[in-house]
């Protein structure tokens, strides 16, 4: 299997916890793969705050998309899957970070089950000045999708 590339996908809302998420996404050691940032805000000033964010990190890897209203949440992320252009996708909520070797490990794991349609992880929830307010618990390597 020739190397992958992944899609980062974020849907934002509020901008509070976004330039952490961002940050999160953009330093992977993992070098295939792009961010998609998918501003869904419903007031003006968050919109603004929002892509004024996401264009302070001047890297290729962004992609930045902006509702002209607001979606549900279901059809915003569907919207945000659409512009995916890489193999595999990654949803990011934008209070959340992932660790570096994210996309790596997962690159591992779609190596070691060619099977398997999903793989998810840990989480980690950030606060406004990027601290860590909550981790998800660790999930056994394997499920089935019962489980």
């Amino acid at each position: 299997m020739n190397k992958i590339g992944f899609t980062i996908g974020i849907p934002t809302v509020n901008p509070d916890f976004l330039r952490f998420a961002i940050m999160s996404a953009l330093s992977q050691n993992y070098d295939d793969y792009n961010v998609i940032v998918l501003n869904n805000a419903s007031d003006s000033i968050y919109r603004k705050k929002i892509k004024l964010i996401t264009e302070s990190f001047h890297s290729e890897k962004i992609k930045y998309f902006e509702n002209t209203k607001q979606l549900p949440m279901v059809s915003n992320w569907n919207k945000l899957l659409n512009y995916a252009d890489k193999e595999f996708f990654l949803l990011l909520c934008d209070d959340d970070t992932i660790e570096k070797d994210l996309l790596a490990e997962i690159y591992k794991l779609i190596r070691k089950y060619p099977a398997a349609l999903i793989f998810k992880s840990r989480l980690k929830e950030i606060g406004k000045e990027g601290e860590i307010i909550s981790i998800v618990k660790s999930s056994p390597e394997v499920e089935t999708d019962i489980d």
